[in-house]
C-alpha cells in the first residue's frame, strides 16, 4: 500500500500538475527544485542498494542513508509537491473547477498519507538497522554475498 500511495502522488504531481499546468510559477518554482532534488536524492540512493545487493554487495553507508535520509527527504518532498499543488489552484480553477476540488482533496490527504509513509519507514529503519543489524554492520563498511555466507555456516 505504501508503494502505491507514493506512485500515486508522483503521477498526480508529475502529469496532474506538471503537465498540465505549463506555467512559469508552476514549472519554475523553488518548489519544484525542492521536490525533484528530494525525489531524485531519494532514488539515487535506493536504487544504488538495491542493485549492489542484487550482486551480492552490501554498502553499509548505503543501507545507513537508505534508513536514515528519510527523516528530511520526506518532509522536503512533500513541501514541495505540496507548494506546487497550491501554485496549480487558481489555473485548475479556470480549467475546471471539480479539478481544483480534486487538487485541493489531495492536499487536505497528503498529511494522514505522509504520517503513514513516515512512520512505515521508522518501523522499517528499526527493523534493518536497529538491534541485530546494528550488531552485524560489515567491517570497512561493505560486505559481500560470501561473507553473509560464512556468517550463517557459523551460527
Amino acid at each position: 500500500m505504501t508503494v502505491l500511495m507514493q506512485v500515486y502522488s508522483r503521477l498526480l504531481l508529475v502529469w496532474g500538475t506538471l503537465y498540465v499546468f505549463d506555467y512559469p510559477e508552476i514549472r519554475a518554482s523553488p518548489a519544484l527544485v525542492l521536490m525533484v532534488l528530494a525525489w531524485s536524492i531519494t532514488e539515487c540512493v535506493r536504487y544504488s542498494h538495491y542493485a549492489l545487493s542484487l550482486v551480492g554487495i552490501e554498502v553499509y553507508a548505503l543501507l545507513y542513508l537508505r534508513y536514515t535520509m528519510f527523516y528530511v527527504l520526506y518532509p522536503a518532498g512533500v513541501s514541495g509537491e505540496l507548494l506546487e499543488m497550491w501554485a496549480a489552484l487558481p489555473h485548475a480553477a479556470a480549467i475546471r473547477p471539480a479539478f481544483k476540488g480534486f487538487l485541493l482533496l489531495n492536499m487536505i490527504n497528503y498529511p494522514p498519507v505522509l504520517y503513514k509513509l513516515y512512520t512505515h519507514m521508522m518501523r522499517q529503519r528499526r527493523k534493518v538497522l536497529g538491534g541485530e543489524a546494528a550488531n552485524n554492520k560489515p567491517k570497512g563498511g561493505i560486505a559481500t554475498s560470501s561473507d553473509a555466507a560464512s556468517k550463517k555456516k557459523k551460527l
